[in-house]
């Protein structure tokens, strides 16, 4: 077992669906476990959907702030009579992310992956790209911790939220899978495996 203290400066987990410019693009309340799923083979050097073991993970503490933040992004549009079918239209349009700030993660894995994250800790493993956490351009702070502490807000079965579990690659593969979880304390956390 590996224990992950994960800490950022901010974080923004895209809830799926239109946005119109400078409308809000809004965040789920947490991670969710398929964003950590992709962060964990990220940090090993690994590609999508390789993760082997299992993992739980919460909140260390709650995030310390929330805000908006103005982002350009370069949008596509569905292909239009008389032009290149092929491409669609693209062009670039400004958006409101709602944001996490100050946010601080533990995440336990089990299983062979355990080494690998420890390899990547120790800077043995190469990766390409930085390091972060859903949709934000901020760095992550990662540390090996010995156990997770009092108080972690564990996502866990129940019927608050729906998140996604596994997600499609791209924007052509769209195809998600949801499962409903609570945040909460003291409740045995759920164990995501693969």
């Amino acid at each position: 077992m590996i224990t992950l203290l994960v800490e950022a400066v901010s974080g923004h987990y895209r809830i799926p669906g239109k946005v119109g410019s400078g409308e809000l693009a809004p965040t789920y309340p947490i991670a969710p476990p398929s964003t950590i799923q992709g962060f964990l083979e990220s940090m090993a050097g690994c590609p999508w959907q390789s993760f082997k073991g299992s993992f739980f993970y919460g909140w260390e503490h709650l995030p310390r702030g929330r805000g908006r933040a103005t982002r350009r992004v370069t949008v596509w549009s569905s292909p239009n009579k008389g032009r290149d079918k092929s491409l669609g239209d693209q062009g670039v349009r400004c958006i409101n992310l709602d944001i996490l700030y100050d946010i601080s993660y533990i995440i336990v894995v089990n299983g062979e992956w355990e080494q690998k994250l420890r390899d990547s800790l120790a800077g043995k493993i190469s990766r390409t790209g930085i390091l972060y956490l859903g949709e934000s351009s901020d760095l992550v702070n990662v540390f090996e911790i010995p156990n997770p502490p009092e108080g972690v807000l564990w996502v866990t079965p129940g019927a608050s939220h729906t998140l996604p579990v596994k997600t499609g690659r791209g924007y052509d593969n769209i195809s998600v899978a949801y499962r409903s979880f609570d945040i909460r304390r003291d409740l045995a956390p759920n164990v995501f495996s693969a």
